[in-house]
């Protein structure tokens, strides 16, 4: 290849990128916007956002990374680069409810104790219990001796994550995998799931030959009821997906638990998402897409 073609292949490329990333990056400012985010702070997280990957995952193999590497990598100004490098770096932590919460919640979706005969989640009674009727209590305290499990349930409560019935039983909503209130606890699984969707799909791109599963049904031309239609179907169809996941790397976990090199993660997750177009400019024929296999 001649240089000539190379670089009108980098350019291209970089303009092929830039109209992908726009998209995200507007998602993303729409997020910022409506909490009050103007763009000098948004770019100072965007900044130590290039210093630290950079620092971090691009290095040559037996030198140190300096500053001045970073500066080449990045563009980032190297009184800015060595400023942001001896600052402490914050990484997204979990609200201290979201670990024993998603635990609980994977254990009563999961462990056959805690099913009924379809392998849904089992109606609990608040306290005592027996293998056959377990209880929310033995659910909390088979986790966690030290947490009250009326503390649990009552953040539970709050968050919509469970409900009580008029016989005094508590119900897990299976919907609830993110809590219906606490902006919190919605902000820690919108920086994880975003995180891991977006590397999911740079995985794919950067290696094709092992990509990992990363795809969508998408459509047009549908009314405000089809779209609705839809929402219910999904979520029912998604649920019983994660749920099903969810039991399988409950088992695998157990059995992998005392074994050596039982240090990977794992994501799996969906979404549904429906937009009114009408504002919309659209000439163009009705068409149906499904990303392909």
């Amino acid at each position: 290849m001649t240089k000539a073609r190379s670089v009108g292949t980098k350019i291209a490329l970089t303009d092929i990128l830039k109209r992908s990333v726009t998209g995200v990056l507007e998602a993303l400012v729409r997020v910022l916007l409506r909490h009050q985010i103007t763009y000098p702070v948004a770019i100072h997280w965007l900044k130590s956002a290039y210093v630290r990957i950079a620092e971090r995952e691009f290095q040559i193999a037996g030198k140190r990374q300096t500053d001045s590497r970073i500066t080449l990598l990045t563009g980032v100004h190297r009184k800015e680069v060595r400023r942001i490098r001896s600052e402490p770096q914050e990484t997204a932590t979990a609200p201290k409810n979201i670990w024993l919460g998603a635990t609980l919640i994977a254990l009563w979706s999961a462990d056959p104790r805690y099913q009924d005969k379809s392998g849904n989640p089992k109606p609990l009674l608040r306290r005592g219990g027996t293998e056959e009727a377990p209880s929310f209590e033995m659910l909390v305290r088979e986790h966690n001796k030290d947490i009250r499990p009326r503390s649990v349930l009552d953040e539970w409560l709050r968050l919509g994550i469970c409900y009580i019935d008029t016989n005094n039983l508590i119900h897990l909503d299976q919907a609830a995998f993110i809590p219906d209130a606490g902006i919190e606890e919605k902000l820690f699984y919108f920086e994880r799931n975003i995180r891991d969707h977006i590397n999911t799909c740079a995985h794919n791109i950067a290696d094709p030959d092992n990509s990992f599963i990363e795809r969508s049904v998408y459509y047009d031309h549908l009314t405000e009821a089809d779209v609705l239609e839809l929402q219910a179907y999904t979520r029912e169809i998604g649920m019983n997906a994660l749920l099903q996941i969810n039991r399988k790397a409950h088992e695998l976990q157990k059995c992998s638990t005392a074994k050596g090199g039982a240090h990977f993660r794992m994501t799996f997750g969906v979404y549904y998402y429906a937009e009114d177009e009408s504002c919309q400019t659209r000439d163009e024929a009705p068409h149906d897409h499904e990303d392909p296999v």
